[in-house]
């Protein structure tokens, strides 16, 4: 889903000696940003997450229309800019990205360049910190040391070449709703996990079993890491919606995707509920909630509840 957070992807390893001689490995990799119009974004960002399989979204009312200062550090941007990263030697997919954003009308500035991991690595992390959610969520940066008071539910994460740092507004909003549903004793699956972040807090908040889907198996294993480090167990599935788990149905499911995403997989959303089981529907940017709550409607589910930050919406559905 299109999320403004800073990522890591994995690229073409390169040799690079050290100042005292050893040798390390460096990532080469592209940075690719796109400046749509306004009404383009969600388009330009879901171009980006087929072909590069995330997107780094900068929106002004990601920040402006929230409530308070998140982020009073952050250099706001002038506009809309939509960034991906593909390894260097992955020309074919660095084609297909820059045909689909010249077919777009109006057709938005790009800009390309060459990055490497020592560029990157270090630079990021100055702005992902420890970040409190709802009444006692914490997200703790791996690199971070913090204790948790009492009653707060800590998870340590490395977000890596995945997606999902818990500061953008949609999964905010994702993981308050989990936090309210109170997953302790249910089954759950997470579908996008990403980073894990939302699996992972639905384990600490006590669900008694866990899967998690991705369509991208590099956050499929970082997902695993991140499990690891918060010592919980968690499936985690490489594939498409709920398709790895066939015919399994779960009291919550999780999909913090995007519209678009949500709607292709209708399918998969009543089916994968158990009576009574509720949905947990993230990434929807202003203009599309209308059509997704109508979707959910159409796919045999009741939208029980609507969650609204600044630009984004996230919706429980649930099966009567």
């Amino acid at each position: 889903m299109p999320r403004r957070t800073i990522a890591r992807p994995a690229g073409n390893t390169v040799g690079l000696r050290a100042a005292g001689g050893e040798t390390t490995t460096d990532t080469a990799w592209w940075r690719i940003t796109a400046y749509p119009a306004p009404s383009l974004l969600e388009t330009a960002a879901d171009l980006f997450v087929r072909c590069t399989g995330g997107a780094a979204v900068e929106d002004p009312a990601l920040i402006d229309g929230l409530e308070g200062d998140p982020a009073p550090d952050l250099v706001r941007p002038a506009g809309c800019a939509v960034r991906g990263y593909l390894p260097a030697g992955d020309q074919r997919r660095r084609r297909e990205l820059l045909a689909g954003l010249s077919e777009l009308t109006p057709r938005p500035r790009v800009v390309t360049s060459f990055c490497r991991s020592s560029d990157w690595d270090g630079a990021w992390k100055k702005y992902y910190h420890v970040h409190r959610v709802g009444r006692r969520l914490v997200v703790v940066p791996a690199w971070e040391s913090y204790a948790p008071a009492s009653g707060e539910v800590a998870a340590r994460l490395d977000p890596g070449p995945a997606f999902g740092t818990g500061t953008h507004p949609s999964t905010e909003l994702c993981l308050e709703l989990l936090e309210d549903l109170d997953p302790a004793g249910g089954e759950v699956a997470d579908v996008g996990t990403g980073s894990g972040i939302l699996a992972i807090f639905a384990a600490l908040l006590g669900a008694a079993r866990v899967a998690a889907v991705d369509v991208d198996e590099v956050a499929v294993r970082w997902a695993a890491q991140n499990a690891a480090l918060n010592a919980v167990g968690i499936e985690f599935h490489a594939g498409a919606f709920l398709g790895p788990l066939g015919d399994r149905t779960f009291d919550l499911v999780t999909a913090n995707l995007t519209a678009d995403l949500l709607e292709l997989g209708a399918p998969f959303w009543r089916a994968g509920l158990r009576d009574g089981g509720r949905l947990i529907a993230g990434g929807i940017i202003a203009g599309r909630a209308a059509g997704t709550r109508d979707m959910l409607r159409r796919a045999g589910l009741a939208v029980l509840r609507e969650k609204v930050r600044g630009e984004w919406t996230a919706l429980v559905a649930g099966r009567s």
